[in-house]
Parts: C-alpha cells; structure tokens; sequence
C-alpha cells in the first residue's frame, strides 16, 4: 500500500488503533483535545470534505499523529489543508485553533515564500529534511519572533500512488537555540571584560602615570600601595610608609588661613589619614617640605576620599595632590598690587574708577564715596548714571558708548551730585588697557573736581560780558554829551550866529559838559571806593536831610517819566553815624535806578522806620523787575539788567556796586529782591542807627508828576532825540544848511509830528524810552504818503550788530554820535539829488 510510505521509519504499526465494524471514522479522536475538535468540527466547508470520505492513508496517518506527543502535522488534498496534533498546538499558538483544515498558504503566509520551494519538493515525491532551520513566525497576532526547527516531510500517496500531500515530524528547538546564544554571549562578555579589566588597568597606569596631579593609594591599613610620578616629583624621593602611624615623617603645615595655619600636621592628619577614617577631605591647602638632600618647601591642595567596597566597607584610601606653589604667589602678588593700587588710588585727591571692556563699573576708590555720599557696591555696573546731573546724562552716556565702541579716549566734563545734594562740575577721563594682541582688557578712569575752576571761568565770561556791555553802554552815554558839544562847535566855527544863538550854545555845551564830568566822577568814585582809598568824614546825619536832598536830585528824571513817588516816613530817631553827601549818593543811586528801569507813569514807593538799633530805607518800584540770577549779582561792578535800545534800561553798571561799596563802609547792609521779570524791584538798606539825646524829623511830601513840554515845528527834515540837546542842536545844524527842520523828543510825539509836516528825511536816534527806533521806523513807513521816506540812524551804538539791526530794520543810512558833519551832508545831498531825479529810495550808507 502507498500509504505505509507516510508512516515514519519510528513508528510500529501494530500500535495503531484498528476501527470495529459500524464505528465513525473519528470517533476514537476524542481522547485528545485536538481530536475531540476534529470531531465536532464542521467540515463541510472544508476541501478535506466529510472524515468519512478521506482515505484510509489519511485516517491511518492522523491517528498515529493523534497518539504521538512530538509535534506533527498532515498536509493534504489539493490545497493542503492542515491537520495536526495536540503537540503542534504550540507551534501554531494563536492560529490554533482557526487553522485547523485550512490551506498550509493560508496558515503559514508569512513564511510561505521560504516554504512553498520546500513544499514542491514533497509534492514531487521527496523527503525533505532540515535541522536548525529558523523561521520568523507569528505565533501571536501581530508579532513576529524568529524560531528555530528541525524536521522531515515525507510524501503521502493515495491509493493509486499519486502524491496528494505530505506529513510532517518537527521538532521545535528554540529555547536550546537561546540558551546557546545566552552561553556564547556570556563567555563573549566575561572574555571582554576580562580584556576591560586587563585594558582599563593598563590605562589606570597610564593615566596615574600621565596625571598632572599626585596620586597616592594607601590599602585600609594605611600602607602606601600606588603613587605616581607627579607624586614623586612633588614631594622628592620620599619613603613607602607601611601604616597611618608612619605619616609623621611627611612633613607639611597648614596654610589655609584658618585657626591652625601655620601649624604642622600630625600623622592622623592628613587627608589619607582621615580617608581611611571614612572621612571626606575634600581641600587641604597645605605647605609641604619635600624630601632629598636639598629640600624645599611647596603649596599643595591635597584632597582625599575613601575606596570602599560593594558592602561599603573602606578598603582603602587615595589622594590627590596638586601643585599650587605658583597660584598661591600669583594671588599673594596680586594682592599686595591690589592693596597698593588702592592705596595709592585712595591717597589721591582725585576719583579713580575702572570698568570691565564692556563698560561694567566695578571699582571705586574711597574719593567716589566720600564725594558722592553713596553705599559702597551702590554704583557698581549701571548704578552710577542715577549720580549724572539729568541734563547732562544723556551726552556723557551717548560719549561712553562712542568710547567703548570705538576704543577711543574718553573724555568730557559733565556734573555728579555731591553727598551735600549739589552738582558739582567733575572732569571725567579713561583710557583702555590692552593686552599684547592689543584687546581691550579694562577701562581706568578718573573725575577730577573742576567745580571752582568751571565756576570761575563762568564767572569770567559773565565779568567780560558785563565788561563789553559796560563799554558799550560807557561808549554810548559819552557820545550823547558829545554830539551837541561838537556839533555846537562846528556852528560856533562857522561865525554867522547871532548873539543869542551863541549864548544858547553855550549853556548845551556847558551842560553836557557837567554831564560829562558827573559820568567820569561816577567812574572815578567806584573805582576810589572798591579799592578802599575813601575814608568818610562821619558825623551825625538826620535821615530827614538825606531823604529830601535825594529825592531833589531825582526830581527831574521822576517828573520827566511822569512817575508818582508814594513816601512812607518815620524819621523820628532815624539818626546814623556817617558821610550825608555818600547817603544822599545812596539813597539818589536808588531811586534814580528804580525810575530808570521803571516805565513812564509808573509807581516808585520810598519808606524809612527805625527799629531798635537800625534804620531801614527801602525803595520800591513796580517796573521791569530782575531775574533771580540777577538779583543775586545786582550789586557787582558792571552788572546790568537786559540792555534794551533804550540807553535808560541798561545804566553803566557802577551805580549799585557804588551803592553796597558806601553802605559797607557805613557798617551797613543793602539787599536786592524781585518776584521776576515785569514784578519790579525792592532795595533794602539797613544803617546802624546812632541814639542821640535830641532826635528831629521833617516830612517830605510827594512828588506830583508832570508831562515834557511838547515842541512843535513843520519842517521836512524830522529829527528825533529823546536827548533835547542833542535834538535841538542837531535842528539847529540842520536849520543852518538850508533844511527845513522839525524836532520830536520821543516816538509818539514823531508819529504825530510827521503826519503834519510830511518829511522827505527822518533821522532818528535808536535808543529812545518809549517806541525804539527800529519799530519808529518800521511805523512811519506805514503811514499814507511817506511808504519812501528816507531814513537815517542816529545813535550812540555803533558796533557791527548795531549797524546790521539798523539796515535790517529799512534804515538808508546808520550814524554814530557825535555826527561826522560831512557824512551827514554827502546822505542829504544824495537825497536832493534822487529826488530831483525822480528817483524812489537809496542805497544803504555806510556811517
């Protein structure tokens, strides 16, 4: 029979089950889990078709695989269905038991590439057999593990010889495969390590002998079992102590800084000692005396730790020892350079700073603090701009960082608040330190107090300005007396006067000459005065004497501006000791001053009071008023208010230095007050007062105001002073030519005046008390009929400024006083001329 061929060499066919007449073909199947599936499977949807139809072969085979405890299988029919025993279940694990009569392909899909060659060759009629054959299979759904087999197919024919399938003997040996491969790689890892071991000693030796520190190995009864060469070129050729008690013969002493410095180190001591112990000693600063015929001394940082086991037991002990002979100089060095740099910034009288390259502050010497006042460290990096006054913090900032960009020298002058709370003007400068590639290591600075310095070149500047201003307006008052002096003697020159023309010009030169001679003894007086060289003729003066002597000599400037003066007097006792001709200078000097920087109609107040051992004057006014600064430096030589056009507003600036220079010497005192521009002024003078037995005081009335005379004259040359004299001799020049002349003393009265006579030429004085000359001018070229008059300066400025202000006002012609006769004539010729040519303006003419 074909079928015997299926049965394997092993098995005994007397063993087999034999079916009794009438039995179902599976019906000895239950006895096994498979089999009892088998024989309640469904089998009608198999290719096998009902267990009662397959071969005999086929029932043979599966009751002998059926009994057998190794794994096998059948395969067979056209599409191989699968057939197999309860030992097989562990191959197939979760395709059991779905794969149970399905197609082989199916079962084993995932390896059917590798077993459909072997699977032909079954077909064909031969055995197939391999052993250690591994397979990746997927027992579990959706995992692939790799198995490894041994097995035999044999050909299973039907009965007409014809090879229908195949049955399977296999034996699993997957597990053997992974306990060999654990074997082998085991002993691959014991062989590697043991080369680690052998490997990582030798690289230990190399290690400890390339280290850069020492090394020492002491076993846990303290015998030194390893050092390295670092160790012996540390400590020179030094013995191989057998325990801890023997470490006395290393010498060493403690050099940390703490209570045991400069101590020597006991035997127990040191950092192996204590390793030994369990301890850690993780940073000695030891100094050491090494070993050898020429022994020296060294610093060492010695550490130390415990070698313990896997129980953590101290088997041992090892240290490390490194050299820091050179570190600890270096920072003993750079200590004693620290302390002299300090000592030497802080002996100096400067402020000395350093920053990092980046800008970041991080030094001070003890000047910065002392001058700021601040916490020490409160300035460090960022922290020193809050000292920058606020105006000038953004300029020296913007020229730090131009600094540190650019590597450029720093240097500019700003102010640091003070530890009083003022600013104070410092001098700041830095440099960089580079290093020899020429990078920018740090930056070294200092501040140098320039305060008085800045405040006395300030101060030098302002006495220079008032020193031009003062000649300016010196060069001004003199040329007013001098043009009606000049000009009068050129028309006294010219011999066609008459007697009492002669005689009129006589008293405007004998005038302007007192004037004159009153502004040089006013100069020569401050000058006397300020230099000491005055001594008063002191006798008891009556207040009432001074007030009434001094308001008669005001009385013309007071009536002339139309002022009121408002009298408050309480004289009785009001008695000094002093000069009364220099009282009367002082209290004249005052109330000419308020009536000068008082507008016309204004209000001047003069009050007197005794108080105890004083007499107070005070002047008041409620004219243009002064400046802070200015009040303060009111009384210094040359100082003036705001100089206007008007020579009235301005003064020569002697007058209240002359003022405080007299009171001083009276024993007295003179104060300046003003609530600010356009709140007038008040000026105190307080008198030491002189109790006499006999005390008188008389009343001084106010005085009433009064209006300048108005002089009214059509001609068409329009001359306009608000200095008579000048005015009027000018007229008569002028009158002399040939000219038809009209003379106006102020700007409201040239208005009016020039709208009557309608002038071909307007010469005008530029500093006049009411409209100045400039707005004068720009005022009559608006009215009907004289839009082309022609217009010539007359003044006492004559500085370049002045001349351009005049011919950017319109002015045709700019002449300074005293007139230059000749100038004058050649501009009103040139006049004639233009107009008899029909001409319309001219050009500018020069003075």
């Amino acid at each position: 029979m074909h079928f015997l061929q299926a049965v394997p060499p092993t098995a005994d066919s007397q063993s087999l089950p034999r079916l009794s007449p009438g039995e179902h073909p599976l019906g000895f199947l239950g006895q096994g889990s498979v089999g009892a599936l088998m024989q309640i499977h469904d089998w009608s949807g198999s290719a096998l078709g009902s267990p009662a139809s397959w071969p005999q072969p086929v029932l043979t085979l599966v009751r002998l695989m059926l009994c057998s405890s190794s794994p096998m299988c059948l395969a067979w029919g056209p599409q191989l269905a699968l057939l197999y025993n309860d030992a097989y279940v562990a191959v197939l694990g979760e395709k059991h038991p779905a794969s149970l009569g399905q197609p082989l392909a199916n079962v084993w899909c995932e390896i059917w590439s590798t077993l459909e060659p072997m699977v032909a060759q079954a077909l064909a009629g031969q055995t197939v057999h391999h052993d250690n054959v591994a397979f990746n299979i997927e027992r579990r759904k959706g995992q692939s593990e790799e198995a490894w087999f041994s097995f035999s197919w044999v050909p299973v024919h039907d009965e007409g010889g014809t090879v229908q399938g195949f049955f399977a003997n296999l034996t699993e040996i997957t597990a053997s495969k992974h306990l060999e491969a654990e074997r082998i790689e085991s002993e691959r890892r014991a062989a590697a390590a043991a080369a680690s071991i052998e490997s990582e000693r030798s690289l230990l030796d190399a290690l400890l002998e390339a280290a850069p520190v020492g090394i020492i190995v002491a076993d846990a009864a303290g015998k030194l079992v390893r050092v390295n060469a670092e160790n012996r070129r540390l400590w020179g050729a030094h013995p191989l102590s057998e325990k801890v008690d023997e470490y006395g013969e290393w010498k060493g002493w403690w050099a940390d800084g703490l209570a045991h410095h400069g101590q020597r180190i006991k035997s127990d001591e040191w950092a192996l000692a204590r390793a030994l112990r369990g301890e850690e000693a993780p940073r000695d600063i030891v100094q050491i005396e090494t070993f050898g015929p020429t022994s020296f001394r060294r610093t060492i940082l010695n550490s130390g730790a415990p070698v313990r086991n896997a129980e953590g037991e101290v088997i041992g002990s090892v240290i490390a020892q490194m050299d820091i002979t050179d570190r600890v100089q270096a920072e003993q060095t750079a200590r004693e350079n620290e302390a002299k740099f300090r000592n030497i910034t802080n002996a100096m009288p400067q402020i000395v700073w350093s920053t990092l390259p980046d800008g970041f502050h991080d030094f001070y010497n003890q000047q910065w603090y002392d001058f700021t006042g601040v916490q020490g460290g409160s300035t460090d990096g960022e922290g020193w701009n809050n000292i920058f006054h606020p105006d000038d913090q953004p300029r020296a900032k913007a020229r730090w960082s131009q600094s540190l960009a650019s590597g450029e020298t720093y240097e500019i002058e700003y102010r640091l608040r003070h530890h009083s709370g003022d600013y104070r003007w410092v001098l700041g400068r830095a440099l960089p330190l580079r290093n020899e590639r020429g990078d920018i290591v740090r930056w070294m600075g200092t501040c140098t107090d320039i305060h008085e310095r800045k405040m006395s070149q300030e101060a030098l500047l302002q006495s220079d300005q008032r020193k031009d201003e003062f000649l300016a307006m010196l060069s001004h008052e003199l040329r007013n007396p001098l043009a009606p002096i000049a000009t009068a003697a050129d028309m006294l020159a010219g011999g066609h006067l008459s007697n009492a023309d002669v005689q009129r010009l006589s008293r405007v030169i004998g005038r302007q000459a007192v004037h004159m001679t009153s502004l040089i003894d006013d100069l020569l007086d401050v000058s006397r005065v300020t230099r000491g060289l005055v001594a008063l003729a002191t006798d008891a003066v009556d207040m009432a004497d001074v007030v009434a002597e001094a308001v008669e000599q005001v009385r013309p400037l007071l009536v002339g501006r139309e002022h009121h003066l408002q009298t408050k007097l309480a004289l009785a006792g009001a008695m000094v000791l002093g000069e009364k001709k220099r009282l009367v200078q002082v209290l004249a000097n005052l109330l000419g001053n308020a009536a000068r920087y008082t507008p016309n109609g204004g209000r001047i107040a003069l009050r007197v009071s005794v108080s105890g051992d004083e007499v107070e004057l005070t002047v008041c006014d409620n004219g243009i008023g002064m400046s802070a600064e200015l009040a303060l430096r009111a009384f210094e030589l040359f100082a003036q208010g705001e100089r206007t056009a008007d020579r009235s507003q301005g003064g020569l600036g002697i007058g209240l230095a002359l003022v405080r220079s007299l009171v001083q010497l009276h024993g007295g005192s003179v104060t300046a007050h003003s609530e600010g521009a356009g709140y007038g002024s008040e000026f105190k003078v307080v008198l030491p007062r002189l109790h006499v037995a006999t005390e008188s005081s008389r009343p001084l009335s106010a005085v009433a105001h009064c209006k300048h005379p108005v002089a009214r004259a059509p001609l068409r040359l329009l001359v306009v002073d608000d200095n008579r004299d000048a005015a009027d001799i000018l007229g008569m020049f002028l009158d002399l030519l040939g000219y038809q002349v009209a003379v106006a003393y102020g700007s409201v009265q040239a208005l009016a005046l020039a709208q009557e006579v309608m002038p071909d030429v307007c010469l005008l004085d530029i500093g006049l008390p009411d409209i100045n000359g400039y707005e004068l001018a720009l005022q009559l070229r608006t009215l009907p009929g004289l839009e082309q008059v022609a217009l010539g300066a007359v003044t006492g400025y004559g500085q370049a400024r002045d001349k351009q202000a005049a011919f950017e006002a319109g002015f045709d012609a700019h002449f300074v006083k005293p007139l230059d006769d000749a100038k004058l004539q050649a501009f009103l010729s040139e006049i004639d001329g233009a107009r008899g040519d029909g001409c319309s303006g001219l050009g500018a003419v020069p003075d």
